[in-house]
């Protein structure tokens, strides 16, 4: 979720310095995305980092909503998913994910710049998604009701497709 970078980019007479920064890779594994998902990445801070998915998940013939939620705060993982119990509820300017004692609410203060991003329908790449990759999002973390995360990120990965 959160890696540090050394290493250097050169592209034509551009040189890009990667060193001291932080990267984020996911893994995407299937044939199509989900019919409607939504997505929130941020490892912007250095006790703070977050993944966050709400979507259709195909089960048999049907369908259901799954959540699954990955936060890191001070070198503790948190993990909040549908299969640990967890519900989320999705608005058009907010996600929430409780489970338990634990709730996650990520506020989009604002979507920020977006770019389109082919995805697969059926194994062809013929969807396209609007990834935010600068998005400003307000994350509050709380366990048994105490606020131990209130976070304002300017950075943030976001897309919400058909919610």
């Amino acid at each position: 979720m959160k890696h540090n970078l050394k290493g250097i980019l050169s592209v034509e007479d551009e040189i890009y310095d990667f060193n001291e920064g932080t990267g984020y890779i996911e893994f995407d594994k299937g044939k199509s995305f989900p019919k409607r998902y939504v997505w929130v990445q941020s490892n912007e801070m250095d006790n703070f980092s977050i993944m966050m998915s709400v979507a259709d998940i195909p089960f048999c013939k049907f369908y259901f909503e799954g959540c699954i939620c990955a936060i890191i705060y001070n070198m503790q993982e948190y993990r909040l998913a549908t299969y640990l119990g967890a519900k989320a509820q999705v608005f058009s300017d907010k996600v929430i994910i409780t489970q338990r004692n634990m709730k996650i609410e990520a506020i989009i203060i604002e979507a920020g710049k977006h770019f389109d991003l082919l995805y697969p329908i059926r194994g062809k790449m013929s969807g396209i998604v609007k990834e935010h990759n600068n998005s400003k999002i307000n994350f509050k973390f709380y366990i048994d009701s105490n606020l131990v995360v209130d976070a304002v990120c300017e950075n943030c990965g976001f897309e919400i497709h058909n919610y």
